[in-house]
């Protein structure tokens, strides 16, 4: 059940919003505007186990603050992949793909 008032990706709420610009992006007041890229490539996973979660996070994170990414570049090569399983390096790189486009789509 999501809370109205909470950001079900961020947990972050009216008295303590994300960092810079933070707003509802839907009406039900579910989901902030930092997230909604991260709930966008949400919706592409198939099964949600908690490791593989955790993989699409921290891939979301390294190309969300990837200081290498230029709007302009045409490719990037992605930093080391800290899974070496297939199933959760597979995760890493759908949440990396996911953060620069949530990056190249702000700037």
């Amino acid at each position: 059940m999501r809370t109205p008032g909470r950001c079900h990706v961020c947990r972050c709420t009216h008295f303590y919003p994300c960092p810079g610009t933070c707003g509802w992006a839907n009406r039900d007041q579910t989901l902030c505007t930092e997230c909604v890229a991260i709930a966008r490539a949400f919706r592409r996973l198939t099964c949600h186990p908690q490791s593989m979660l955790r993989a699409f996070f921290r891939g979301y994170t390294a190309g969300a603050d990837d200081e290498r990414a230029d709007v302009d570049a045409v490719v990037v090569t992605p930093p080391r992949n800290p899974y070496p399983g297939r199933p959760r390096a597979r995760y890493w790189d759908l949440g990396f793909g996911a953060g620069m486009q949530a990056k190249v789509r702000a700037a």
